[in-house]
């Protein structure tokens, strides 16, 4: 992180890109565009004389366990605030050859993290399945293309913590890991958790005739190449029911 500053005051601590220290002097939670908003987070995109950025906002959640709340105050106590561990993280994955938004600024002011990224190429895995212009073979693509990049990063000893179609950018044959705040290595139980990541992907892919949204499933765990596809379709079908109720709620 050569080429990040680090800047210390009291009630901020900032990690800034080189050349992006605009950002530092700008009201950022009131500039650009909300594109998500809930009580602990919210996200801004914002258009700056660099291109484009996303301004994501961590907030305390007051309704949150009294030892989560806890290990938030250490975390930050001793300086290692998820904003700055994010910032590490991306590192590590661009390291490894993973494509994901490239970071510009961490900080950490008062109650409130934040954490800017750039605008990455291409398009939401998830729009571009549900393009009306997209052909039965272009969906076919799009799914192969994510079950390989998908694939790539759990070989690599990566899990993502949000494996959604509307989290993965696809641009022509390369696909972004987008949406990265609990993405790790897992040092245990990591088959349990690259499982995961196939039934949180294809129990979110976008509404369709169940004929089709079955082939899309077997299309995509086939390429991934996992021996137990068979066995996981009943499981992402009840999953696939289950975030339907809640969604009627």
């Amino acid at each position: 992180m050569d080429d990040f500053h680090s800047i210390s005051q009291p009630g901020r601590k900032v990690l800034v890109r080189a050349g992006w220290e605009f950002l530092l002097n700008a009201p950022l939670e009131q500039e650009g565009t909300c594109v998500v908003s809930y009580p602990d987070r919210s996200v801004r995109r914002l258009e700056t004389p660099q291109g484009v950025v996303y301004v994501k906002f961590f907030r305390e959640d007051v309704q949150s366990s009294l030892l989560r709340r806890f290990r938030h105050f250490l975390r930050n106590l001793f300086g290692s605030c998820k904003t700055f561990r994010l910032v590490r993280l991306h590192q590590e994955l661009r390291d490894a050859g993973f494509l994901c938004p490239e970071p510009v600024l961490a900080e950490l002011r008062g109650k409130t993290q934040i954490f800017a990224t750039r605008e990455v190429p291409g398009m939401l895995v998830r729009d571009a399945l549900q393009s009306a212009s997209t052909s039965d073979d272009a969906r076919r693509h799009i799914l192969q293309t994510a079950a390989t990049a998908i694939r790539s990063l759990h070989n690599a000893g990566f899990v993502h913590g949000d494996c959604l179609p509307g989290n993965l950018s696809i641009d022509g044959d390369q696909i972004y890991f987008l949406d990265n705040d609990r993405t790790r290595c897992p040092h245990f139980r990591s088959s349990h958790e690259r499982t995961r990541n196939l039934i949180q992907f294809c129990a979110h892919l976008p509404a369709a005739p169940s004929s089709l949204l079955d082939e899309e499933t077997r299309v995509f765990l086939e390429s991934y190449g996992t021996p137990s596809a068979e066995q996981l379709l009943p499981v992402i079908e009840s999953r696939r029911q289950e975030i339907a109720r809640q969604r009627k709620k």
